[in-house]
């Protein structure tokens, strides 16, 4: 590990000078700003008074991409690459940009500092030709504008600094991309903001602090219109992706949705998805090509060469005599197609299986997970006893003056991961806190946003940690991916008197160092049925199946959508073709793998039992009375008091004579709370001394375990064992076909699929929320080979969340251990 001479100094000093340290260094506060950039000869702002000055480069192997100009005052609007001046402008929406790039609608950045990355594929002719940048932002009004500024770089170069001053209204800022900073291909992006608050110094106002940018109004604007045109399938990753975030398919159907043209359908969409590298991927079945496309989007037709000329009102060359595969330009179709083709049905099942092999050879290693197009970089997946360094999870040493640092990363675990109550992962850090951070400051680490281990400074005057190991229970990690988040909280006493114009400290506070390694242990691998976990995470256990069948209770363009749009999803989860049947009826349901998909109402007898939900959701998602229809709106009579309403909202009256009964029925409710008090005392009891609750007992409760989505629920995921109880069957549901379609477009996100776990979930449009049911009863599937350390690691986290049943062992143990000594004894001749 390297670390900066002069962070040893600093300490090294802070514990022989004290008092004369803490004194020169609240003078140097004043005068000393640790972000200083390199001049650079060319550099041009927007048309407004003042320029950005000029700074000083970083220290070689140290990030600092949070860098104030000498004055204080955050650079105005800057084009790094020495091109023609930036511009700023009420925000226009779409009329700046012909290609955005941002992987979701908004992207929130939260606190004094943070960032994100991804790749954006651009063609040849986008690379090299002259192109324009925007951002569209707004921050909230916190925010002091002179200390807080985002930046934009491409492939590590700068493109663009702003201040960020948009709290009364979005703002868009362009800028010219110099020549030779794109290139052909994927790109990387990274967003970058730091932030100042205007009054406050504590760490909870760091909160407060955040800027919004939006998808519509970021992205390039192309001078050359050719550039737009996607005319190969090696260019496909260049449709990239509308303003929401998605890219759209639009299927064309090609005829009546047969199993077979289904089954023909669902694998071209896997497979223009898995050559597209799209991110999030919506399919959209139609029966004539849009009107009006937008960013995004593109379509696909699979049919023969006689139904595609009827759909397209073209002929694709040499479909007439064999299978084709290849794109038409926007510029002849209306929107960029891709056509699958050939004179036969035969012909484009052979098409499709040539292209499958040629993917089958390009498939990515299994230990890494193709994140790029939204999150960069890559995910490796940690399948065994093995540590990263921070570096290789794409963090850089980094410096902060600030009072609460953070930075995330991405780990995968292995599908069939199991580790619900058992081992602990370590990360070995490698970090600095200055002389005057107060021993109250602190490191947390947060794993799927939820706060997993703590260290604590306990000495004044400065620690530097040297592989300091913080341990983090395995129970915090889920199968699939899972983000980290290390904060660090710097307390001081300058922030506690936070005199004015101190709420920006200049001198270096922290230092985290990209030598940090985070080790896991071999961790137990094993699958439980059912589980939506590994599902979400791999595509378990259709990914290992040889074929999945598919059954769609209903044939209209939405159920067909969803349908498409959940295929695309598991195709992008383990970056490899899921081969799917479609069944034709439900009888072909019985004994296999399945999933099934479709509005509520269209689900076959039998499928809402079998995945563990009660069939009263039928009437829960009712559809309900429209506005001003008859019978619609709540049936209310209001009464004036003294007709009919009560004294008051807590009281009720009571019938003469009625006393004694009245003291019988508050006796049995005291009794019965006196023995409730006691369950009570116990279970706290248990949970203080043992850490044993209720839960540990767990009680199988048959029908009543069925569960009900909640009538705001929009979307229901559940999994369940097949009629066999050999495989798996997994439900996606919705009130009706529309709501179906769109839900699943949304619950598709990366960031929101992830999430997904139980034995079922749902989803809430109105608020956002997926919401959960644990797996309360499961059956262990073998999926790793049951070595003596597999076993062992397995039993411990069973175990471990199996506590009576750990109790129940060790007394029966015990017991035969007694019975044996005693009868050891008898027989050696001791009976006293």
């Amino acid at each position: 590990m390297t670390v900066p001479a002069r962070w040893l100094i600093g300490v090294r000093l802070a514990t022989a000078a004290g008092l004369v340290l803490m004194a020169l260094s609240a003078q140097a506060q004043q005068t000393e700003r640790p972000f200083q950039m390199e001049p650079r000869t060319g550099d041009t702002v927007d048309e407004r008074p003042e320029a950005p000055a000029e700074s000083q480069p970083a220290a070689p192997g140290v990030s600092r991409p949070f860098s104030m100009d000498p004055s204080g005052n955050a650079p105005e609007p800057v084009n790094r690459a020495g091109q023609a001046p930036v511009r700023t402008m009420p925000a226009q929406g779409t009329a700046l940009v012909d290609r955005p790039v941002l992987p979701a609608e908004t992207f929130m950045f939260t606190g004094e500092i943070d960032s994100y990355a991804w790749t954006v594929f651009l063609t040849s002719k986008q690379a090299e030709g002259p192109a324009r940048f925007s951002v569209r932002f707004t921050n909230s009004v916190v925010v002091v504008p002179e200390e807080s500024w985002l930046r934009v770089t491409m492939n590590d170069q700068i493109v663009l600094e702003t201040r960020i001053d948009a709290s009364d209204s979005a703002r868009t800022v362009q800028v010219d991309v110099a020549a030779g900073v794109l290139a052909p291909g994927d790109n990387k992006v990274r967003f970058q903001v730091r932030q100042s608050h205007r009054v406050d110094c504590t760490e909870q106002a760091t909160y407060e602090l955040w800027t919004r940018v939006f998808s519509e109004g970021t992205g390039f604007r192309f001078s050359n219109p050719q550039s737009a045109q996607i005319t190969s399938l090696a260019e496909l990753p260049a449709i990239g992706v509308g303003e929401n975030g998605r890219t759209t398919i639009h299927l064309i159907q090609g005829g009546n949705p047969s199993p077979g043209v289904m089954e023909a359908a669902l694998q071209a969409i896997q497979e223009v998805v898995l050559i597209g590298q799209f991110a999030h991927p919506v399919v959209r079945f139609a029966d004539d090509l849009p009107a009006d496309a937008g960013f995004g989007e593109f379509a696909l037709i699979v049919a023969t060469a006689d139904t595609v000329a009827s759909r397209l009102g073209l002929r694709p060359d040499d479909a007439d005599q064999q299978g084709i595969f290849r794109v038409i330009p926007a510029d002849i179709a209306g929107i960029t197609t891709v056509v699958i083709s050939g004179p036969t049905p035969e012909s484009i099942r052979n098409t499709l299986e040539r292209s499958a092999q040629q993917l089958q050879q390009a498939y990515p290693p299994t230990d890494v997970i193709e994140t790029s197009s939204w999150w960069s970089p890559n995910v490796a997946v940690l399948s065994g006893s093995r540590g990263i360094s921070l570096a290789d999870l794409g963090v850089s040493s980094i410096e902060f003056a600030g009072r609460r640092f953070q930075t995330r990363f991405m780990v995968g675990l292995a599908p069939d991961f199991y580790a619900a109550a058992y081992g602990e992962a370590t990360l070995f850090l490698d970090a600095a806190f200055a002389s005057d951070a107060l021993p109250e400051s602190r490191v947390d680490v947060y794993v799927n946003n939820q706060i997993a281990s703590t260290l604590q400074i306990r000495t004044r005057g400065g620690t530097l940690f040297s592989r300091q190991p913080i341990n983090i229970p395995l129970k915090n990690f889920t199968p699939g991916l899972n983000e980290i988040r290390l904060e660090a909280i710097v307390k001081t006493s300058a922030d506690a008197a936070c005199l004015p114009g101190a709420t920006t400290p200049t001198q270096p506070r922290f230092a985290l160092f990209d030598s940090s390694e985070l080790r896991f242990p071999e961790y137990a691998r094993i699958a439980r049925r059912p589980d939506l976990a590994p599902f979400a995470a791999g595509a378990y256990p259709y990914a290992e199946e040889g074929v999945t069948t598919i059954l769609i209770s209903d044939t209209d363009p939405q159920s067909l959508s969803a349908a498409g749009t959940l295929s695309a999803r598991l195709a992008t989860l383990r970056s490899r073709l899921i081969p799917l049947q479609v069944a034709a009826t439900d009888a072909e349901l019985a004994n296999a793998a399945a999933l099934i998909v479709g509005p509520v109402a269209s689900l076959p007898p039998g499928i809402l039992p079998q995945v563990g939900v009660s069939t009263n959701v039928r009437q829960t998602w009712q559809p309900s009375p429209s506005p001003g229809s008859e019978g619609s709106g709540p049936d209310i009579t209001t009464l004036p008091r003294g007709e009919g309403a009560p004294d008051g909202p807590m009281t009720m009256r009571t019938p003469p004579g009625a006393t004694d009964n009245l003291q019988a029925e508050w006796r049995e409710r005291v009794t019965t709370s006196t023995w409730r008090n006691a369950l009570v005392r116990l279970e706290n009891w248990l949970q203080e001394t043992f850490d044993i609750t209720i839960s540990s007992f767990p009680v199988e409760l048959g029908e009543s375990a069925m569960m009900t989505p909640p009538a705001g629920a929009d979307l229901l995921i559940a999994q369940g064992p097949s009629f066999d109880r050999q495989h798996v069957w997994t439900l996606l549901t919705a009130p009706d076909a529309e709501d179906l379609a769109n839900v699943t477009a949304q619950l598709t996100a990366p960031t929101l699929w992830r999430q997904i776990s139980g034995r079922a979930a749902t989803f809430d449009t109105a608020s956002q929320s997926l919401s959960t049911t644990p797996v309360s009863t499961f059956e262990f599937v073998v999926t790793s080979p049951l070595t003596p350390r597999n076993v062992r690691l397995i039993a411990a986290n069973w175990l471990s969340e199996n506590i009576a049943t750990y109790a129940l062992l060790i007394a029966f143990s015990c017991v035969l251990l007694g019975i044996s000594t005693a009868m050891l004894l008898r027989r050696i001749g001791r009976t006293e």
